[in-house]
């Protein structure tokens, strides 16, 4: 998946690697460009497959329950310091200690399976994002697109969907990173057709709603936006949204932006194969320093806004 890249000799990755089920943490010298060379690597214990039959990662496997719920990193990682914050699936945030990049070591976790992520959602915990000049990690569990699920196969399960939500983490003691607030669930507009995202358009089934990506400020980009007290996050079906975290404890949202439903026949889709409704779906989003805020929409290209009143 994604990987970090803030200039110099060093590369951070999200990556397969032989032998390993699920993707790693890899650490690549790119000192001569020619020749990378990965100098340091960390897994979760249960990752390591290579001589046990039958448990050798298929990289083309479908992304079943099963598979989502283990401990494998999505990306990217963070490193800040000699930390390193990974978003680490079944296995939650993970903290390692990286000042010796050949010898990265394990100090402190937070899973949140049980109670947070649904069956049916995508990467348990998805990403896990430092905030710029505070020792905060926003920590996200993925929902997933609602175009993956036929609503009449979710109304015939009729379960219930865990949480998939985004969650405010203190880690001032790498050793022991404390969950201490939750972000509020997104405003739903006035007249929307819908009363709620988890129902949106499923004709009374309810799906595993949640968010996606996060605006991602990065030491060494100084294009980038590097705000400590701003979280923006593209929400899938329930647009952009924007939020006020100066206080940790007491989170606001104070924008949001949902694009139209893609004008598209289901052919001309990203994803064509798949049976369920086709709304709108916000995917990725950047901040420049000018306060230019870039989406991409699923089926419908790119949006730059700007929040009013350069607030």
């Amino acid at each position: 998946h994604r990987f970090m890249y803030n200039g110099g000799r060093y590369v951070h990755l999200s990556a397969e690697c032989r032998g390993f089920e699920g993707m790693i943490y890899r650490i690549v010298d790119i000192d001569d460009p020619s020749n990378p060379v990965e100098v340091g690597r960390w897994w979760s214990p249960h990752q390591y497959a290579d001589g046990f039959p039958g448990r050798t990662f298929d990289p083309h496997a479908a992304h079943v329950p099963a598979f989502m719920d283990k401990g494998w990193m999505h990306g990217p990682p963070f490193v800040v310091g000699d930390k390193a914050y990974l978003g680490y699936c079944g296995d939650g945030l993970v903290v390692l200690d990286v000042a010796d990049f050949t010898r990265p070591k394990a100090l402190g976790q937070l899973k949140f399976m049980p109670a947070f992520s649904s069956t049916l959602a995508g990467a348990r915990t998805h990403t896990a994002l430092p905030l710029p000049g505070r020792d905060l990690v926003v920590v996200t569990n993925e929902g997933e697109r609602f175009q993956f699920f036929p609503p009449e196969k979710l109304r015939q399960e009729n379960r219930a969907h865990s949480l998939n939500n985004i969650h405010m983490v203190d880690v001032r003691d790498p050793y022991n990173p404390t969950l201490i607030a939750e972000f509020p669930y997104p405003e739903v507009p006035e007249n929307f057709p819908y009363r709620n995202f988890n129902e949106m358009q499923l004709d009374g089934a309810t799906g595993p709603f949640g968010p996606h990506n996060l605006h991602e400020p990065m030491s060494g980009k100084p294009w980038l936006e590097q705000r400590g007290d701003r979280v923006y996050c593209c929400y899938f079906h329930a647009g952009l949204r924007v939020y006020d975290v100066s206080d940790p404890y007491y989170i606001k949202e104070i924008a949001y932006f949902i694009p139209p439903n893609p004008n598209k026949a289901p052919d001309e889709s990203y994803f064509p194969g798949f049976p369920g409704p086709r709304n709108a779906t916000t995917e990725d989003v950047i901040v420049d320093d000018r306060g230019n805020i870039i989406i991409d929409a699923l089926d419908d290209g790119f949006y730059i806004l700007r929040m009013k009143d350069n607030k």
